[in-house]
């Protein structure tokens, strides 16, 4: 049984438990009633009501001390097989993050980050650990596509950010929902994967091109997004490289932003040059939650976007980095 199906047998159980313990306190509580009316069709008449009503004082007691006994019972077995289910289910949250910590351990062998240790233009407030600048802006990485497909043909691209963790292999699934808790093993993962939306062409060429990723807690996937939220990390950080198997990519971020969880390519026909320039207005006017745009691009209805979408909390709403296409070469150039 998988992972994804222990939870579901879990949640399964834990539904039953408490449907039967509601049962069970329904059917305790018409006994009750009907014993209750059974006792008052058989009182006394009106001058031995007195006497009547002392005498019927300890049975009613002892139902009602029986039937809170029951009560609290019920609740304390529902209270264990929940607990039992919040540690089964944490146990199974830590497996499947540490799987996928290895999983993007695996994948990252096919990267090679070369020698280079000089400092560029993205050095200077680190990198994440990841290749170092050569030839002009372009970091110092070889990605083998040929190795990482034989380990998962969905694998179509290469991001990584200088300055954030984000160096991570770019799927993408036949629909949006699988590689949300699938690492690129196929295996159940909290992590999810990193991917590029299903509506988008795979060659990075249309208006604006959608990678998701999971704001985790543990600093993985997307996390570093949020970073973007300091001007002065911003500053330092604006480059965003996307490595396919025949080119790669150079993106320079020019905004970040909080705003609804409206599916983008849903929203928006990108064929329409109006929607496009509607679409751009909406940026550069800021009309979003709360964030930054940097108006120092010539970005219009021609440009390439790439948009990075990760989660913000709890409240539904979606952090967003922006970033447009400023050049690329072809990978014998690197």
């Amino acid at each position: 049984m998988s992972d994804l199906q222990e939870q579901r047998e879990l949640e399964r159980r834990l539904s039953e438990a408490i449907a039967l313990a509601q049962s069970i306190v329904e059917e305790n509580s018409r006994e009750n009633i009907s014993t209750n009316s059974n006792n008052e069709s058989s009182a006394a008449p009106a001058d031995d009501d007195t006497v009547d009503s002392k005498r019927e004082i300890g049975p009613h007691r002892r139902v009602n001390k029986t039937s809170c006994n029951l009560v609290w019972k019920i609740v304390f077995a529902i209270s264990v097989f929940a607990v039992l289910v919040c540690v089964c289910l944490a146990v199974r949250y830590v497996r499947g993050h540490n799987r996928s910590l290895r999983a993007e351990n695996r994948l990252r062998t096919y990267v090679d980050r070369g020698t280079d240790t000089s400092d560029g233009p993205e050095s200077a407030e680190g990198n994440a650990g990841s290749g170092q600048t050569t030839n002009g802006n372009y970091p110092e990485l070889d990605v083998n596509f040929a190795g990482l497909k034989t380990q998962n043909g969905d694998i179509c691209a290469w991001i990584y950010i200088p300055g954030t963790d984000v160096d991570y292999p770019v799927l993408q699934g036949s629909d949006n929902a699988y590689y949300l808790n699938h690492d690129a093993y196929g295996e159940y993962s909290p992590d999810g994967s990193i991917f590029v939306d299903a509506g988008n062409n795979l060659d990075f060429e249309d208006f604006d091109t959608i990678i998701y990723g999971h704001n985790m807690s543990t600093g993985t996937m997307f996390k570093t997004l949020h970073n973007y939220e300091d001007d002065s990390f911003w500053e330092s950080n604006r480059n965003v490289y996307i490595y396919l198997p025949d080119r790669v990519m150079r993106y320079e971020v020019f905004a970040a932003y909080r705003t609804n969880d409206r599916h983008i390519l849903t929203y928006n026909d990108f064929s329409d040059k109006e929607v496009r320039k509607e679409y751009l207005l909406n940026i550069k006017s800021e009309r979003f939650d709360e964030g930054i745009v940097k108006n120092d691009q010539n970005i219009d209805i021609d440009s390439r976007l790439l948009t990075l979408s990760t989660c913000c909390g709890m409240d539904g709403k979606r952090w967003l980095v922006q970033a447009v296409k400023i050049d690329e070469i072809p990978v014998e150039n690197r």
